[in-house]
């Protein structure tokens, strides 16, 4: 099941709504292709993972974490990383920066916090081991309950939150007015240059616990530095 509303036993709905698709041109091009489905953690959904090709990578990911933004020493680290000289483009600069940080941010987990990642872990192993056990005993309530009580002790940082945009109506190309925006001038915004201080705005928008982007640094880091 890769889906499931996350109520109590009395009233739980589990579903298989995800699949993973593929043609014949596939798998004739990725013969080592394979499927697993996650468990779904403190998630109503279950990711999809698809593999096409052997992980080769060695070593642990960068993944920031925000415990870290609260340590007294975060900032001058930050600063002291950033401040590096770095000479190049300025995307190579960036990257640098960010590498630099990295190195430090590292220091500072294996210094302070190796623990802590340790415990999360290991609750999320439990949860994981218990989920699955529940995918083969869907009838026990036991296990439900006893998977209930795991996302308790994760950090208080991890919530879900719900948005919803709308938009007013939007004009076709002949002018028809549809569904969205109000007037001209709505029209008008979306073509309009973007600044700084509107991606600010975005990226400020984001929530601190929300997964971070493939460089390992969430919004919480750039919030924060």
């Amino acid at each position: 099941m890769t889906w499931r509303n996350k109520q109590d036993i009395n009233t739980l709905i589990l579903s298989k709504l995800d699949r993973a698709l593929t043609n014949v041109a596939w798998q004739l091009q990725y013969l080592a292709t394979s499927v697993v489905f996650l468990p779904a953690g403190v998630s109503d959904r279950s990711l999809i993972l698809v593999t096409v090709y052997e992980d080769k990578h060695s070593g642990s990911r960068f993944s920031l974490l925000n415990c870290w933004v609260d340590h007294p020493t975060y900032h001058n680290l930050v600063k002291e990383a950033w401040m590096e000289p770095v000479q190049g483009s300025l995307i190579f600069t960036l990257f640098s920066r960010l590498k630099n940080v990295k190195t430090r941010l590292r220091t500072l987990h294996k210094e302070r916090f190796t623990q802590i990642a340790h415990r999360v872990q290991a609750c999320r192993d439990q949860l994981y081991d218990c989920q699955r056990e529940i995918q083969d005993n869907l009838s026990s309530a036991d296990l439900y309950r006893k998977k209930n009580s795991w996302p308790n002790i994760l950090p208080s940082g991890v919530h879900e939150r719900q948005q919803q945009q709308i938009i007013g109506h939007i004009k076709d190309k002949d002018r028809n007015e549809r569904i969205g925006l109000d007037n001209e001038d709505d029209i008008a915004a979306l073509i309009k240059p973007i600044d700084m201080e509107e991606i600010k705005a975005v990226v400020f928008s984001i929530g601190s616990d929300k997964s971070p982007g493939p460089d390992g640094f969430s919004s919480a880091f750039f919030k924060a530095s």
